[in-house]
């Protein structure tokens, strides 16, 4: 059976929650059923539909981050199926979401705007802009969540490219405020929907596979590929890469291949630039201090070395650059608010 199959199989029963949403969505579309249907339900249920209405009209907008207990973003990407008639929660977030239409539509609203999603379609939403999908009804739809922070380490081969898909990363990850998403039309493409399909059922069904990290990022990246390659005609909102982000990108490669030594002058020094000049400009592309983008890598590069490796936490303090490993606790647990050996605990994989 092709994997799409399965995907949709899987989801014909409707779960308890998709239940509920459903009868809300019906009654809410009838007012004047609506006061009638509310009266009915629980207590706990009244206050939570109540709560529906009004993040659906705005009056309430959540913030998802990647620490968020229920999302359990134990890998740099999870997967989660989007529940059929889920309300219109308006929310924005620290990651990357990739909605991946299998079957059906629905209205991706961003922006104010509405962008209709039908059956094939990809879009790719930055962190930090209010959205919601609407109208989903039956649809089986999938969420793609990736981790923002260590975005450029795991795809950096992909963002040195240039085509529309770099360019939109690259636009988000360094340069100034721009383009909130990007939509690929990819109906009829079967091998880019069998990577989608591989990828959405190891990370639902394998999550706890001590290979499912490199797997989903390997396959992610093959994407991203396919995406850039064959379908770059058909999608949505145009950028392009300046000057700019370019050499941001060049300047994390260099602290992530000199972590010992990167500082402020070591960096002034490789790239020709004033000290004072760089400062200001990594802050105005990034909108951070090159200390915090230091440390930010720093931190990515041990949370790896915690999870894959077998060092102890004075040998990985040495590798990313701290001085002593009472330094190194420290920064951890203020970027992470946990602790280097609470954080392995959670997320190593079993070692070969």
């Amino acid at each position: 059976m092709h994997p799409g199959n399965v995907l949709v199989d899987m989801s014909k029963d409707m779960t308890k929650d998709e239940l509920i949403f459903k009868e809300y969505y019906t009654a809410k579309n009838n007012p004047d059923l609506f006061a009638e249907f509310l009266g009915k339900q629980t207590p706990s249920l009244q206050m939570s539909m109540k709560y529906w209405l009004k993040t659906e009209n705005g009056d309430i907008l959540s913030e998802l981050t990647e620490n968020t207990k229920e999302l359990d973003f134990v890998n740099n990407v999870i997967v989660h199926r989007h529940s059929r008639y889920c309300p219109a929660f308006v929310h924005k977030h620290t990651f990357f979401e990739i909605i991946v239409v299998i079957a059906g539509s629905c209205v991706n609203c961003i922006d104010n705007q509405n962008h209709l999603l039908e059956e094939g379609d990809v879009c790719i939403i930055a962190p930090g802009e209010y959205h919601a999908i609407k109208d989903s009804k039956d649809s089986i739809i999938y969420n793609i969540l990736i981790k923002h922070y260590n975005f450029s380490d795991t795809f950096s081969s992909f963002l040195l490219q240039s085509n529309v898909l770099s360019s939109f990363f690259m636009q988000v990850l360094y340069g100034e405020k721009g383009q909130n998403c990007i939509t690929f039309h990819t109906k009829g493409d079967m091998n880019l929907q069998m990577l989608f399909d591989i990828l959405i059922l190891e990370c639902t069904q394998g999550k706890n596979n001590m290979h499912i990290s490199s797997m989903s990022e390997s396959l992610l990246n093959t994407i991203f590929n396919c995406l850039a390659m064959r379908h770059s005609n058909s999608q949505e909102h145009n950028t392009v890469l300046n000057f700019d982000s370019q050499l941001m990108l060049k300047i994390k490669q260099y602290i992530s291949e000199n972590m010992k030594d990167a500082s402020l002058a070591s960096l002034s020094e490789e790239f020709n630039y004033s000290p004072t000049y760089l400062s200001k400009l990594v802050k105005k592309v990034t909108g951070y201090n090159l200390s915090n983008i230091i440390r930010r890598i720093r931190i990515d590069k041990a949370c790896s070395l915690l999870s894959n490796t077998d060092l102890s936490v004075a040998e990985i303090s040495e590798i990313v650059g701290y001085k002593s490993t009472r330094q190194f606790n420290r920064a951890f647990h203020a970027l992470l608010n946990k602790t280097p050996t609470e954080y392995r605990k959670r997320n190593s994989s079993p070692l070969l």
